[in-house]
């Protein structure tokens, strides 16, 4: 799946409009319609920060797991800037996994 069927399925699973998710990013609404239709590209930025707001890890968002897709959260009901905190704090998680991860793989967990 491309990435641009990826940031489409997460927006509809996560019940976002593409006005929420245009406030979220700081675009337009006809600019997020373009990237899911695959005719405008994210930039490393706003990819990152849709990775937060999914709290998918970045790997996964841009990769060919699929399976990110399957846990997504309802967020329909969150303003642009309880959407910006909810990345935050989503990032902090992402972050916290990959350190489990690494000090697992090196023995030090």
């Amino acid at each position: 799946m491309k990435i641009n069927e990826k940031i489409r399925t997460l927006r509809i699973r996560s019940r976002l409009t593409q006005n929420q998710t245009a406030d979220f990013l700081d675009v337009t609404p006809s600019f997020i319609a373009q990237v899911e239709n695959g005719t405008a590209a994210l930039t490393a930025d706003m990819v990152n920060r849709l990775s937060a707001l999914y709290c998918i890890p970045l790997e996964d968002l841009i990769g060919n797991n699929e399976e990110c897709l399957q846990n997504t959260d309802d967020l329909s009901g969150y303003s642009a800037d309880d959407l910006k905190a909810i990345a935050d704090v989503s990032r902090i998680a992402l972050n916290a996994n990959f350190m489990t991860r690494r000090l697992k793989a090196n023995k030090v967990l």
